[in-house]
């Protein structure tokens, strides 16, 4: 079996090209995709137009983002940094950067020359959003509180084998790697995984299975 070949934004070199590509100001934003949590807890890509594509992202604390891209190639985001100082220093804000490159991984740096995607790239793009498993939040029910991460057990009297993991699996919640993770969370329904830290922070929002929408999630408890 071949390795599986890390995606672009993981390779050594392209934060190198991105420090020679881009504004300080950009540079700043950009990096911190590596440095800190962030995680996708809605993807809607059936949305009307001009939006091709839309997701809600959140970070270390409880608050959420949007974050959008319009059929003209152009990116907009909720937060506070893209609407009030990117605008005015010509950058995009660090939701953006993490919504691209780590969750659908676009490798070009071309986008930061006029921080707008070529048509064939907004096709693309949206085409790969619509393949992530992350479906429209039910809101019907009313948010999830999650309990600390020592708090969370299961009853495992009908769980499913756990999924090996592999290299190439990355966590559907944060889109980083799987394998190496030291704690991990399996669905008792599919047996699938994810990382403890993601599942917390997705059970602040959702109560199913990100893989296969079971509500056994629900079973977590704290003790």
């Amino acid at each position: 079996m071949a390795a599986a070949v890390e995606p672009r934004w993981r390779q050594a070199t392209f934060i190198q090209d991105v420090r020679s590509r881009v504004s300080a100001s950009q540079l700043t934003r950009f990096q911190k995709m590596y440095t800190e949590p962030f995680f996708v807890i809605n993807v809607d890509p059936v949305v009307p137009a001009p939006v091709r594509m839309r997701l809600t992202v959140s970070g270390s604390q409880q608050a959420t983002y949007v974050v959008t891209l319009q059929s003209t190639g152009l990116f907009k985001c909720s937060c506070k940094d893209a609407i009030m100082t990117c605008r005015r220093n010509g950058c995009v804000c660090k939701h953006v950067c993490f919504v691209l490159y780590r969750v659908l991984r676009h490798e070009g740096l071309d986008f930061f020359d006029n921080l707008q995607l070529t048509p064939d790239e907004v096709g693309s793009i949206a085409s790969r959003a619509s393949q992530i498993q992350i479906q429209e939040v039910d809101r019907s029910n009313p948010p999830h509180v999650a309990p600390r991460p020592d708090q969370l057990h299961f009853d495992f009297c009908h769980s499913k084998r756990p999924h090996q993991i592999e290299a190439g699996d990355d966590c559907p919640i944060c889109f980083d790697a799987l394998l190496g993770s030291d704690v991990m969370r399996f669905c008792p329904e599919c047996g699938n995984g994810v990382h403890q830290t993601c599942i917390v922070k997705w059970m602040e929002h959702r109560s199913t299975c990100v893989y296969c929408r079971s509500k056994l999630w629900s079973n977590y408890r704290g003790d």
